[in-house]
């Protein structure tokens, strides 16, 4: 049974409806909770080493925690905007792109030093072709 401010008991509707205004802000406030749990959660991961190094340059930006006294306004929760899979997608594709190019090059590079010692080994062969054979000095 809810009582009024006055102390009398409330029937039907209106105890009905104290009940479902009871059930709705407990579930806010459990949500909240949640929030905030996942928030810290959050904050702290951002803050931890080796991600601290680079998270702000790939736009995990610390989240604001909810609480009542700023409720009416909610300006620091639109505040927190996250571009983070669009700035990592981006990252990772010029790393990957960096990866490509940095392949090709090692790629034509050991090509090169693979024919420079290919002729330079047909070289040695022909050079020992035409040299006159050396006999091995007597042993006495």
């Amino acid at each position: 049974m809810i009582l009024t401010l006055s102390g009398k008991p409330t029937s039907g509707p209106r105890q009905q409806l104290m009940h479902d205004l009871h059930v709705i802000e407990n579930d806010i406030q459990n949500r909240r909770v949640g929030y905030n749990g996942a928030v810290k959660a959050y904050n702290t991961f951002c803050n931890s080493l080796p991600f601290s190094l680079v998270a702000s340059s790939l736009g995990f930006n610390q989240a604001p925690y909810f609480n009542v006294e700023n409720a009416d306004s909610l300006e620091n929760l639109k505040d927190f905007v996250t571009d983070d899979g669009t700035i990592l997608r981006q990252k990772l594709t010029q790393v990957g792109a960096q990866v490509i190019h940095s392949g090709k090059a090692l790629g034509n590079s050991i090509e090169q030093n693979g024919r420079i010692l290919l002729d330079k080994g047909k070289e040695e062969i022909n050079r020992r072709r035409q040299a006159p054979e050396e006999q091995p000095p007597k042993e006495e």
